[in-house]
Formats: C-alpha cells, structure tokens, sequence
C-alpha cells in the first residue's frame, strides 16, 4: 500500500473517531444540569478538558488530514465550546457568589497605596453547612492604573475572573480553581499556582505570570506570558505572544504548587501549540521564547 493509501486510511479512522468523541462530548453538555456549585463546576470542567484532548488529538493528527477537513473539524470544536460557554452561563450564574471591584478611573501613581477590595456582607457565602460549596465564582472588573492584591482566603479553590482591566497591576496571592482574564491591556498580573485551567481571550500589551494545569489563549496579541504549565499551551487567533519560565517569590510557592498539584520543577514553557499553524515542517509565527535577557522577574 502506498503511502497515500496508508495516510486516507489514517484519516478515515481519525473523522470516525473524531465524531464518536464530539457526539459523546454533545451528550455530556446537554445531560448538565444545576445541582450544587461544586458539582457542575466539576463537571463543566470535565467536559471542558475533554474538548481539549479533542482539539490535541487534531493537532495531532494535521499530517494526514486534508486541510478542509481540517477546517470542518475546527469549526465542529468551536462549536462545541460555545455549547458549553451557553450551558455554563445558564447553569453558574457569574455573581451568585464572591467579590467584585469597580474603581474609577484615575491618573496612575507609582507610590500609591495598594487596593484590596472589600467583599460586602451579602455577598459573603452562606456559612451553615455551605462549606461543601466550595467554587466560589470572584470577579475583578474595571480597574484602571492601580494595584489591587488578592490573599488566599479569597482566591483559594475558587473561580476567579479578572476583565475590563486598563495600566494596572494585579497580585493574586493564592490558589484559584481557574483563572479567565478578558479584555485586559497594558497590565500586569502575577498569579500563583492555578489548579486546573486558565483562560485568556481579548488581551493586549500586557505581562501575565501564569502556573497552570491547562492555558488556553484566544484573540490576543502583544503578550508576555511567564508559564509554567503541565499539558502543552494552547494559542488561537493570537499574534506577538512570547513565552518565559514561570517566577513567582511567594512564602508559600510550595505549598501551593502543591495545592494545584504541578511540580515546582517543572519547565516546559516552550510546549506550544497554535491551532492557526497546522504545518508540523515550519514553527508557528504566531508565538516566541522571551529572550533571556528580557525576562523581568516579579516584584512581590
């Protein structure tokens, strides 16, 4: 057999394969439904992986495949993910618990007092009993050229959202459940150990340090990403995104490496890979390793 032949009977398999999978996933998404917090956070996340791994396995599989099935395959992911984004915001409302800052706008100080938001009494969770629930959804929203830091009891365990962000710093001194950061631009935000995934999508002109199980980039340019991840990074529709080693000063960086379950050790920032760049002769140039005489360390 030839080497077309072998290379379309690859395919094949992978497409059946491939829509058993996405049809499987289907299911999952429409089976959701409330329960408490915990348990559909658990499995939001679950499903979420599992598009993930689908979207690997395509990578993957880009030598053998056709490039409009390539496409077609691409375009069923995306699908699939605003499925789940409907089905999350239809099952996690955003501000059932957790924090919230808004703080206007003004002109950025380097000597200013740092900025710890407040969480008001109704939104503190319920405490008889509630301790069970513990994905507390906390969002950070619309700062403008300040410094705001976040501590442990605040972050750990929780899902955290940082958006709307202009020309400020943000220290979250803990360990999330997840991290999302959207529309951020020409901040810098320094994070510890997240436990499974984070999500990035419509940032700009910004440093992010960023420890993960997961890292999944979307619509983004001119970003310094400082990574330490445990799969390999994803990147889609992004442009000038440069990668570092992860550095993160914190009194408590082994106790929360181990909180998230990811080696200290670890290194493998460069793992990369951009669904805008299928060809496995030619790297991405989309993306780039931060040269050594540019990485800046955080200041904690």
């Amino acid at each position: 057999m030839g080497e077309s032949g072998k290379q379309s009977i690859l395919a094949e398999k992978f497409i059946a394969d491939f829509s058993s999978k996405k049809t499987s996933i289907c299911g999952r998404i429409e089976k959701l439904s409330s329960g408490t917090s915990c348990d559909v956070n658990d499995e939001l996340t679950s499903v979420s992986n599992e598009i993930q791994k689908l979207n690997k396995s395509l990578h993957d599989s880009v030598m053998f495949l056709p490039s409009y099935s390539v496409k077609v395959r691409q375009n069923e992911i995306r699908d699939l993910e605003k499925l789940l984004k409907e089905k999350e915001d239809l099952l996690l409302p955003k501000k059932r618990f957790g924090f919230k800052t808004k703080i206007k706008p003004k002109v950025h100080d380097e000597n200013e007092a740092v900025n710890t938001p407040k969480i008001k009494d109704e939104d503190k969770p319920i405490q008889a009993d509630d301790n069970k629930m513990t994905a507390n959804f906390c969002t950070v929203e619309d700062l403008n050229c300040v410094t705001s830091t976040h501590e442990e009891d605040q972050l750990n365990g929780n899902d955290v959202l940082l958006r709307n962000l202009t020309g400020s710093t943000v220290y979250l001194n803990g360990s999330p459940s997840t991290l999302r950061l959207k529309n951020i631009e020409s901040c810098k935000i320094i994070c510890g150990p997240v436990q499974t995934s984070v999500f990035i999508e419509n940032c700009k002109n910004s440093t992010f340090y960023i420890c993960c199980q997961q890292l999944r980039t979307h619509s983004s340019e001119k970003i310094d990403i400082y990574l330490r991840v445990s799969s390999r990074a994803i990147i889609e529709d992004c442009h000038n995104i440069r990668f570092g080693p992860y550095v993160w000063n914190h009194p408590k960086t082994f106790e929360f490496h181990a909180k998230a379950g990811i080696d200290q050790n670890l290194e493998r920032f460069d793992a990369v890979d951009d669904f805008n760049w299928l060809s496995a002769e030619s790297k991405s140039p989309n993306w780039m390793i931060i040269p050594t005489e540019e990485r800046i360390a955080p200041l904690q």
